[in-house]
C-alpha cells in the first residue's frame, strides 16, 4: 500500500471497541533515530481524500509508553497522540480530510516516544 519504510508486528490480544478486531491485532511501527519518519506514500489521484487511521495499543500497558504525532500531507494532525489513553487493546479511529495535488498521499510520524505505530489506513475520495 505504499508503505516506505517500518516494520510488521502481530499477535494481539483480543481488541475492544471494534466490529473488526482483526484490523487491530497487528500492527506496523516506525523505528529509527530522526524524529519525523516516513511512513507511507501512497499513489493517488489529485483530489480531496477522507483519511481514517487505526490505533490500538497491542504492546505497552501503562501510560506514556508510546507518544507520537503525525503529519498528513506535511500538515500535522496528530499532537502527543497515545494511542494507550483509548485503553489497553482498545480500538481507536482518528479521521482527517487531506488535498492531494502531486499524485501522492504523503503520511509521515513524529518520535515523541517509543516507535510511533499504526493499525491500519482507509482512504476514500470526496468529491
Amino acid at each position: 500500500m505504499g508503505a516506505l519504510e517500518g516494520t510488521f508486528a502481530a499477535g494481539a490480544p483480543p481488541i475492544a471497541g471494534t466490529e473488526d478486531a482483526r484490523l487491530y491485532q497487528s500492527f506496523r511501527s516506525f523505528p529509527g533515530d530522526r524524529q519525523i519518519r516516513p511512513a507511507y506514500r501512497v499513489p493517488i489521484p489529485a483530489g480531496r481524500y477522507a483519511v481514517s487511521l487505526y490505533f490500538a495499543e497491542i504492546s505497552f500497558k501503562k501510560p506514556g509508553s508510546r507518544v507520537f504525532g503525525a503529519l498528513l500531507e506535511r500538515k500535522v494532525i496528530l499532537e502527543s497522540y497515545e494511542p494507550f489513553l483509548a485503553g489497553f487493546a482498545v480500538a481507536e479511529v482518528k479521521s482527517f480530510e487531506a488535498e492531494v495535488r502531486d499524485g501522492f498521499l504523503d503520511l509521515d510520524f513524529l518520535a515523541e516516544r517509543a516507535d510511533p505505530m499504526i493499525s491500519a489506513i482507509a482512504i476514500e475520495r470526496r468529491e
